[in-house]
């Protein structure tokens, strides 16, 4: 049986709070709460009864309609801790109410038809679509807070006051209010409620004026309202054990107009911190008792410590170096949201306190900074306030970063759509890992390994969540289609020897956290980078990871995200729980190991035209090339070539893609040991969890790690794989992305060429490093590192052409491996191919300064062809082979992979991909 008594908290009404009195039931009724405060003209009709006086401490029952005439307010105490304070001229009805306190289950619907209304949400309050209030012109559904109600016959007014939100229907038409001090409308009868804006000037006063009390009216009271009263009412053991506690944190959280004292950083905040919640609260701007008052948002955030000159981010995981702090940002009164002082503090006492703020801005700002003393730097706020963070430097040259905001609300993650939906985030530097005339420009990256090159392309994070499915509703304990995101960088800057690359890219996933329940961003980056042609491959592996404010949270913002921020953590496989964590930049000949750190913010930005738009369950045929390096501090660098076809498939449900790239060493495979190499990435449903390794936007935009439950194979032996490892130690590190992710960054072309703007084809880059067992010194493992590779897919043509001739051109890239360098190079290709003796020519022209040309040939019915390629001129000294198809129906377009390599002389590798249409 379901009880109905609990021990719930005396919530204040805007007029004063009044004694209870004990007063009996109608015999049969079943209490739902009591009178707290009556002033005349409020009748009671319960149910097969006469309309009754409203008298101080007597009890409301199930299913009594409540009315007030022109001078009646009254307040209802319900059992779960829930208040509503009932205007002049109201007509309310509970409709249903059942409550379990040991569970704090149940529900509480109410009706109203006219009148002023406050209602100040409890315990049921707290659970999903538990506390609804039906009128004839919309439904308000009740997520925690406060709000109040303006309805008359033609018109109704929701202004949100504060807690998590609330939902308005009409029309079969929600808005959701998040924002404090905002409000949603409805016309009339039929009409959609509008979208959630600020209250008009003099709202909130207006209605609470509406709500307070009248100077003599006591409802009947022989004893003036007081908490001892209240105390010694014989109620007390019912709502709470110390009722005079509980009646003056009511009296401060009514007070929503007047911000509460804090000591000793009153001057700075004006906020009683102590109190902060993890939910965006916004005082009333618009009039008060004294006039405008100000606004002060509850914030809760991180702030991040650097050691003076440290190059490497923000490695200090210790306490000292991540402090989780509440706060606010509180803004001068009439001046909206500029000019703000953001506050953090902790239970040891202030972190840190900076001005001036200002939404949808960046601004200088100045401050202190635990323990660095004065600090001075730049925030950003994004506009709707939600979320900012900030760059620092202490007096004492400490680098310090510190972000906040307000948690999104909880209806953008239960709402589902019946189609995906997309989103784009920039990604902001991080400034410990540049300087004002060097700033980072590829994200993750740390300065002394690529961070700061130049002439970056730089993608948007990416993020897709399924249709009909929960933003970040996926888990270790489940198997809910994942929201899933993905970013890429590149650079590629000179020509030659000369030449610096970086290439960088990041898949994730929106999970629910293990440590918190909350929504949470978990990722993986890979990348290769070379500061110049001669320079070491150096991979980057990390984690990434949205950062966790003071109160657990990991997004911010209102009805959407507004903003996060990402650094070098994880997630761990068995328990999806945080895990600190640095990343880490490897590079060969001569070997080094280099930690770092990254903090990098992520503000919701405009979404891409196009972006979304075809999404297909691809199922393709893969062509790619590129070269592998190994050796060590002790042995020099070994380089071999790379080529091969394999298989691409993505899944648009899930967002996941899968591949293979299957191929051999053409020419050195008795010196580099490389007889058959298959490279997994990727996975699909059916394959185990995704773990963040693989991400589908579109047919444009898609990328994969390592497989993480599919092995790689060296030599016909399978490599270990994350899911067997538990880490991503000792398991190949590769990575994958669409040239359609980084703009179609392509390598310098010669001049009159331009890359394929091919219809059936994709192209991309590819990288990694791979664990080769039994090749290292003493038959231990040894690591190979791919350069920054290239790749391409399509659907093969299924009715070839038989008969006629196709011309094609179009492009080349290649990896090269001159003698000590390493660098991308492009040049122009052409294909001109008899159908009827499926016998063709190829030429790929001034690649790296080289040509070369050679005849393929193929059979009937079959879109693929192969053939040898020799080097012209004084490049006859090199040859090598293509293989490739033709793509689309009727075959309009072809592309496929070429490897070549010198005969004699100094050392010399190409091997790449082409592509052409006709």
């Amino acid at each position: 049986m379901v009880a109905i008594a609990s021990r719930p908290r005396v919530l204040a009404a805007a007029f004063a709070v009044a004694a209870l009195t004990a007063a009996a039931a109608p015999a049969g009724a079943q209490r739902v709460g009591v009178n707290s405060a009556v002033n005349p003209d409020a009748t009671g009709i319960p149910p097969g009864a006469t309309e009754r006086k409203l008298v101080l401490g007597q009890e409301v029952v199930f299913n009594e309609r409540i009315a007030t005439g022109p001078a009646g307010q009254t307040q209802v105490l319900f059992l779960d801790e829930s208040a509503m304070t009932v205007g002049p001229n109201a007509d309310v009805t509970i409709d249903q109410f059942v409550y379990d306190p040991n569970s704090t289950q149940g529900r509480l619907a109410m009706s109203a038809t006219r009148g002023v209304m406050r209602f100040v949400g409890g315990k049921l309050s707290k659970e999903e679509n538990a506390v609804s209030l039906r009128t004839p012109l919309g439904t308000i559904g009740i997520r925690g807070g406060v709000f109040l109600l303006n309805l008359t016959g033609t018109h109704l007014d929701v202004v949100f006051l504060y807690g998590k939100g609330l939902t308005v229907t009409a029309a079969n038409v929600s808005q959701t209010i998040t924002r404090p001090s905002f409000y949603v409308t409805i016309p009339g009868r039929g009409a959609p409620p509008s979208a959630p804006a600020a209250a008009p000037a003099g709202t909130l006063s207006t209605l609470l004026g509406e709500l307070s009390g009248h100077s003599g009216a006591t409802g009947g009271s022989s004893n003036p309202p007081s908490d001892a009263g209240v105390a010694s009412s014989g109620i007390a053991s019912v709502i709470s054990a110390n009722v005079a506690a509980s009646v003056q944190q009511a009296v401060q959280n009514a007070q929503i107009t007047q911000l509460p004292q804090y000591s000793p950083n009153t001057a700075t905040t004006g906020v009683n911190l102590s109190t902060v919640s993890n939910q965006k609260t916004v005082a009333d701007v618009s009039s008060g008792p004294q006039g405008p008052q100000p606004v002060a948002i509850q914030i809760a955030g991180l702030v991040k410590v650097a050691p003076p000159g440290s190059n490497l981010g923000f490695t200090d995981q210790s306490a000292q170096g991540r402090i989780p702090y509440t706060g606010t940002i509180t803004y001068p009164a009439g001046a909206g949201q500029t000019n703000g002082v953001a506050a953090g503090n902790t239970a040891g006492g202030q972190v840190f306190s900076l001005s001036p703020l200002t939404a949808g801005a960046t601004t200088t700002v100045t401050g202190t900074a635990n323990p660095g003393g004065t600090a001075s730097g730049t925030a950003t706020e994004t506009a709707d306030g939600d979320f900012f963070y900030s760059n620092l430097t202490t007096s004492s040259n400490e680098r310090v970063f510190v972000f906040g905001g307000a948690p999104v609300s909880q209806s953008f993650y239960t709402t589902t759509s019946p189609t995906p939906q997309f989103y784009a985030f920039s990604i902001q530097p991080d400034a410990s890992l540049g300087t004002a005339t060097q700033p980072q420009t590829i994200p993750f990256l740390a300065s002394n390994v690529g961070g700061t090159m130049p002439n970056a392309t730089v993608s948007p994070l990416y993020v897709v969540n399924p249709a009909n499915t929960r933003f970040a509703s996926v888990n270790v304990n489940n198997s809910n289609l994942p929201t899933v995101a993905l970013q890429s960088s590149l650079a590629i800057n000179g020509t030659g020897a000369n030449q610096s690359a970086a290439l960088v890219v990041g898949t994730g996933t929106f999970i629910t956290s293990g440590d918190s329940g909350n929504p949470a961003f978990a990722a993986s980056v890979r990348g290769a980078v070379q500061a110049s042609g001669t320079a070491p491959i150096t991979h980057i592996v990390s984690g990434a990871a949205a950062v966790p404010d003071g109160n657990n949270n990991n997004l911010f913002g209102g009805t959407s995200i507004s903003g996060f921020v990402i650094d070098q953590n994880t997630y761990t496989i068995t328990n999806d729980n945080l895990n600190l964590q640095l990343a880490t930049a490897v590079s060969n000949s001569p070997s080094s190991v280099i930690n770092y750190a990254f903090t990098q913010p992520a503000v919701a930005a405009a979404l891409p035209s196009g972006v979304g738009v075809n999404r297909s369950a691809l199922d393709e045929q893969v062509f790619f090339g590129g070269t592998m390096q190994y050796g060590g501090a002790v042995q020099a660098p070994n380089r071999y070539a790379l080529i091969g076809t394999g298989a691409l498939l993505t899944d648009p449900t899930s967002g996941r893609v899968a591949a293979v790239f299957g191929g051999i060493d053409p020419f050195t495979a008795s010196q580099s040991g490389i007889r058959s190499a298959n490279l997994a990435f990727g996975s699909l449903p059916g394959e185990g969890r995704n773990l963040s390794r693989s991400a589908f936007i579109d047919n444009n935009l898609y990328a994969a790690l390592e497989s993480p439950s599919n092995p790689s194979q060296i030599n016909g032996q399978n490599l270990p794989t994350l899911v067997q490892t538990g880490s991503s130690s000792g398991t190949p590190q590769l990575a994958m992305v669409t040239s359609g992710v980084v703009n179609n960054v392509a390598p310098p072309l010669p001049a009159g060429v331009s890359f394929c703007q091919c219809q059936f084809l994709q192209w991309g880059y590819w990288t990694g490093t791979v664990p080769v067992p039994g090749l290292g010194p003493n038959g231990n493992p040894r690591t190979d590192f791919a350069s920054i590779n290239p790749w391409l897919a399509g659907q093969p043509t299924v009715n070839m052409p038989t008969s006629g001739v196709g011309t094609y051109t179009g492009a080349a890239v290649a990896t090269i491996n001159n003698g000590g360098a390493s660098y991308l190079a492009a040049g122009g290709f052409t294909n001109v191919y008899n159908f009827g003796n499926f016998v063709g020519n190829v030429t790929i022209s001034n690649l790296d300064g080289r040509t070369y040309s050679g005849n393929v040939s193929g059979s009937n019915g079959s879109p693929v062809y192969g053939g040898t390629l020799v080097g012209t001129g004084t490049n006859s000294n090199l040859s090598g082979l293509a293989i490739g198809s033709f793509f689309g129906p009727g075959a309009p377009e072809t592309g496929g992979s070429f490897a070549i390599h010198n005969n004699v002389g100094p050392n010399y590798l190409a091997s790449g991909i082409f592509a052409g249409h006709r």
